[in-house]
């Protein structure tokens, strides 16, 4: 990937170096990377200009969102939660014109900006309402990672039955949608909450 980068880079093809950058982002953030996520994120910044009108400008916006709530969480710098609420406004536009893409991920990126704020109870309705979208729209990869958010935060809340459900059904979503990987992830947490 860094040679393809560096190729793309030094044939001033930056449609292709985006494109990476913001597969990495991705990448990053399912995995947890949450500082390696903002980095690509920054990286793939120009999508915005290079992309009119298509949908990884949207999967862009909500990543780059998500990221940016769990630095917020994990660093308290206010300066995330800015970048939450722009991502929060975009999609909030999209899903107003496009609700069947964007409704959930502008639920999740809510529930991830409640949880940040320590609203918890709007936080745990904003997840759940994630979820249910992400079925009822058919976005299997949304359900799974709306599952993964809803029991990382029902981990931290303490509630552990609860959390544990989520985590399960994450993970099985990931099976189906073959994420095998993403899968494993999960399933590495849910052992650790099993040790506990």
């Amino acid at each position: 990937q860094e040679e393809l980068i560096k190729l793309s880079i030094e044939s001033k093809n930056l449609t292709c170096a985006c494109l990476i950058y913001h597969c990495l982002l991705w990448l990053a953030y399912l995995f947890g990377d949450y500082h390696l996520a903002a980095k690509m994120a920054d990286a793939s910044r120009d999508i915005f200009r290079l992309f009119q009108g298509r949908f990884e400008k949207c999967t862009h916006a909500f990543y780059h969102g998500l990221t940016a709530a769990s630095l917020a969480r994990l660093t308290n710098d206010k300066k995330w939660l800015k970048i939450v609420e722009e991502s929060k406004q975009k999609m909030k536009n999209w899903a107003e014109h496009g609700p069947w893409n964007c409704q959930q991920k502008y639920n999740l990126l809510a529930a991830e900006e409640f949880y940040s704020k320590g609203d918890f109870k709007n936080a745990e309705k904003a997840y759940e309402s994630a979820i249910l979208l992400s079925r009822k729209h058919r976005f299997i990869q949304d359900e799974a990672l709306s599952c993964e958010r809803a029991a990382i935060f029902h981990l931290k809340c303490g509630t552990m039955d609860v959390a544990r459900h989520y985590f399960e059904q994450s993970y099985n979503l990931y099976l189906k949608w073959g994420a095998e990987a993403k899968s494993n992830h999960v399933q590495s947490q849910i052992s650790l909450m099993n040790k506990k």
